[in-house]
This record gives C-alpha cells, structure tokens and sequence, in this order.
C-alpha cells in the first residue's frame, strides 16, 4: 500500500502558500440605535442606525426630555415632564429648579450611568419672541449637559425648545 493510493493535493494549503489579507478586511459599523426622526434614507435597514455613541446619548436624551408621563408606551413614568411646568413658566419663579428636579430625578431611573453637569434656560431672540407674542405662546429654550463617566464622556450638550399653548 502505497502513497500512490491517495492524493493530498485537495487536503489544506500549506504555511508557505498562506497570504496576509488584512489590508483586504472589510470593518463593518456597530449599529446602535435608531435615528430620530424615523426615516430611511439610506435604505440599508428598515430605519436609518446611529453607529456613534455620543450621537445615540444626545439623541436618547432629547426624547427622554422632551417626553412627558404616559407619553410612552409601556414605560408611563418614562420622560421629564416639563410641559406640566411650562403652563406655569411666566409666573414661577422656580422653574429652572423643578425642570432641573424632574431631568435629574427621570434621568436617574433611566440612564443611571449619565451624570447630569448643568441645565441653563438660554436666551430667546428678539425677533423670535416677537413672533411667540403674537401667537400668544410662550417659548423656553433649555440646554442641559451631560456626561458618562464611566465612558469617559464629558460635555455633551442637549438644546431643546419647548412650546407649550398659553
């Protein structure tokens, strides 16, 4: 019996033959989470991904903010709640302290690894409030920085402006 019976032509390649491909490799992205407001203008998935994650913190924390109680779906405690705060913004003079309140308090429920820095009510343009006033409406514009120290994320910030009927 000899080794002319079998042929190891087929059987694997040999360490010589072996090639470095790594310039070749291909890095796919992480996808994270959705991109608000939903849409698909990529068209690579159902709806268009975020693949950074400082993007998807602001991007979560600017729903959770401007969401209020029961607004969400099977998380009704889920949201800031500031729009009960809003009706009363021109003649509550601890506004910023409630609003501040219901952020740090929510947010340490729900993003318990975020770390509140500074929430600041930001000055609204002249010509916007001359707008707001004839609309009889109120505008307050709020900008709250945040970070995750265990990610060693600092300073992202969050601008959001909130209309309530007045």
């Amino acid at each position: 019996m000899g080794s002319d019976l079998f042929k190891f032509k087929s059987s694997g390649t040999r360490r010589t033959d072996r090639q470095n491909k790594r310039a070749e490799r291909i890095t796919l992205t992480q996808d994270i989470g959705i991109k608000t407001p939903v849409s698909n203008k990529t068209g690579r998935t159902f709806f268009d991904m975020t693949t950074d994650a400082q993007v998807q913190l602001k991007d979560n924390m600017k729903n959770f903010i401007m969401t209020n109680a029961g607004e969400r779906l099977g998380l009704p405690q889920f949201g800031a709640n500031l729009y009960p705060l809003l009706f009363d913004f021109t003649s509550r003079e601890d506004f910023i302290q409630a609003a501040t309140k219901n952020i740090i308090e929510g947010a340490a429920i729900y993003f318990s690894a975020v770390h509140i820095e500074n929430i600041i009510i930001l000055d609204v343009d002249r010509s916007e409030i001359a707008e707001i006033n004839k609309k009889s409406m109120a505008k307050v514009k709020l900008r709250v920085v945040f970070g995750v120290p265990s990610l060693r994320i600092a300073n992202l910030a969050v601008d959001v402006i909130l209309v309530p009927g007045g």
